[in-house]
């Protein structure tokens, strides 16, 4: 989010502010040209996130995911695998063991 934010003040800056109706266009028209930015450019730091520098621009990122994102706890992680033992039930019924469940590890 902080790269697509980036994104948006370089591409937005020069247009300076326009009337509301022009900036409301330029909004709505951007999104599109801003999101593929964006996504063009955490795409290609991350085919050169070996390299220091690309490291260095990732980094503020990844530090803003540490803020919003947790590690989930036991009671998320079993209905993420009830959820998906649902789905693998539908997807290959044939493949599902006697009590009707496919076993899975949880490992955390």
């Amino acid at each position: 989010m902080l790269l697509v934010m980036i994104v948006a003040v370089v591409v937005f800056a020069p247009l300076g502010t326009p009337a509301w109706y022009w900036l409301l266009a330029s909004r709505v028209i951007g999104i599109p040209l801003i999101a593929g930015l964006a996504y063009e450019a955490i795409k290609w730091l991350g085919r050169n996130r070996s390299k220091r520098w690309a490291r260095t621009l990732m980094l503020p990122g990844l530090k803003l995911q540490l803020l919003t994102t947790r590690e989930p706890d036991r009671e998320q992680l079993a209905v993420a695998i009830a959820a998906l033992e649902a789905v693998l039930a539908v997807e290959a019924p044939g493949e599902a063991s006697e009590q009707g469940r496919i076993g899975i590890e949880v490992v955390a």
